[in-house]
């Protein structure tokens, strides 16, 4: 028996009571049935999602007979084998909450309820249908916001063939009540994941079927060249910082007394490079030796990752212009290397090597075998997980989860979503029943991978509500 999963107030299956369970996809216990939900794209959030979907498939806390508890065991039968959830247990409380007479018209996105109240703690998430079977909700759709207390938003307008309809809900109190599984692809970069998405159940460039992922990993801010609708949730901070060796004979090791980089602001003997001189080596190609910015006379060595990485479009915006600009014919081959990928630099170029790297990344992969690799401050500052989080380091940037939520699976939304179980609230991420609060798993499973949690926050992005995440239409 597997354990069941938090039970937070965002992502919340609803379920019309004049509708059996069955009807969403059961076939079994009674309750929906689990999806899987594939992640692709961007290799600086690949370890941190990896750790974000233990604590959403196993490490949250409930088990399956509690409150929220996904119960596969059906009774007295034998187990299902079809993923899917015992129905609710009990009538009241939490477990099975009723709002009734909900009403919304065709093309609306709009519930209003003069007899029920919405709770943002509650009434978030799946629409299946309602009472006269008409799918005003569809199916699919969910409770995107709640904007007071006797109105929601759903995400996709209502549909049926009336022009209006009362329907009731039946709340089922968790984020993951079917007990998704949730899981990541290789990366293959931000661009990557947000084309496959874009392109889902199409052809490729090379004429090959699309994968069908569910959202992109990015850690890159949406482009004017991305497909419309989709939802960028940024949900953390990083930074970009130019990785060179501080080994004998290297441009920043200068016989051993580092850097002496006078422009300022950039103190001296320290390893570091102005806004400016990043500029010049990667874009104006007018400072091509070390010794130009207070090194020893080693030829600048320039690598940068490969184009469809997020990390590359990101630098590349911080640079105001492409870090391959500079390359010779050659080094376009060989020196566009995977990102936060510096074994892709050989030993024999790490004298005169530069390369963007993630500052998360390198604090848990590279920082404790560096191997004589540092990373250089940017106009005087350093990346670290304070300077980010302040907004004094110079080069940091959000991450985001992508996806569409006009065609995702109700599941998506639940986990990676604007109001999910990852960008949650403390009062959304607890139980009223047992008070248990979960905020922390998210926290910090980000932290642990080197990355800085958002603060609590306005979402925007035209969502009315506060936490964890900031919300980008492309």
């Amino acid at each position: 028996m597997r354990k069941g999963l938090t039970t937070l107030g965002t992502g919340l299956a609803v379920v019309g009571i004049g509708m059996s369970a069955i009807s969403a996809g059961a076939s079994g216990g009674g309750g929906p049935v689990a999806e899987s939900i594939l992640g692709s794209g961007s290799d600086t959030t690949q370890t941190m999602m990896a750790y974000l979907d233990y604590g959403y498939n196993i490490d949250s806390g409930y088990g399956d007979h509690t409150f929220g508890g996904c119960q596969q065991l059906a009774t007295p039968a034998a187990q299902w084998l079809d993923f899917s959830c015992a129905g609710p247990q009990g009538t009241g409380g939490d477990v099975n909450r009723t709002v009734s007479d909900g009403l919304t018209t065709v093309g609306s996105t709009t519930i209003t309820s003069a007899t029920a109240t919405f709770l943002d703690t509650y009434d978030r998430g799946r629409g299946i249908g309602d009472t006269a079977g008409n799918n005003f909700i569809p199916a699919g759709d969910y409770i995107a916001s709640v904007t007071n207390a006797t109105t929601a938003v759903l995400a996709k307008p209502a549909t049926g063939t009336g022009s209006a309809d009362k329907f009731s809900i039946n709340t089922i109190v968790t984020d993951n009540y079917r007990h998704d599984q949730v899981h990541g692809a290789f990366f293959l970069g931000s661009s990557g994941g947000v084309s496959q998405l874009c392109l889902a159940g199409g052809v490729g460039p090379y004429g090959e079927p699309v994968a069908p992922i569910d959202y992109a990993r990015s850690s890159r801010a949406p482009k004017s060249s991305d497909c419309h609708g989709l939802d960028f949730v940024a949900y953390a901070l990083d930074g970009i910082a130019w990785e060179a060796w501080n080994i004998a004979g290297s441009g920043v090791n200068n016989g051993g007394a580092g850097q002496n980089n006078t422009s300022a602001p950039c103190a001296l003997h320290t390893i570091c490079l102005t806004q400016t001189q990043l500029k010049a080596i990667y874009v104006t190609c007018t400072i091509t030796n070390w010794n130009q910015v207070g090194g020893a006379n080693v030829p600048i060595d320039i690598f940068t990752a490969q184009p469809a990485s997020g990390t590359r479009s990101t630098f590349d915006t911080f640079l105001g212009g492409s870090s391959s600009s500079c390359m010779t014919p050659a080094q376009l081959i060989t020196n566009q290397i995977p990102e936060n990928a510096n074994s892709g630099i050989p030993v024999a170029a790490q004298k005169g090597a530069i390369f963007p790297f993630s500052f998360a990344v390198y604090s848990v992969s590279v920082a404790l075998n560096p191997m004589g690799s540092v990373l250089g401050a940017i106009d005087g500052v350093a990346a670290t997980r304070t300077t980010i989080a302040n907004g004094t380091f110079p080069y940091d940037r959000s991450v985001y989860n992508v996806f569409n939520p006009a065609t995702a699976k109700a599941g998506v939304a639940a986990y990676v979503g604007p109001d999910g179980w990852i960008c949650g609230t403390l009062t959304q991420h607890s139980d009223s029943v047992t008070g248990a609060n979960f905020h922390y798993v998210v926290a910090s499973k980000i932290t642990a991978a080197g990355f800085v949690p958002l603060p609590l926050g306005p979402v925007g992005g035209g969502d009315p509500n506060t936490d964890y995440c900031r919300l980008t239409v492309s």
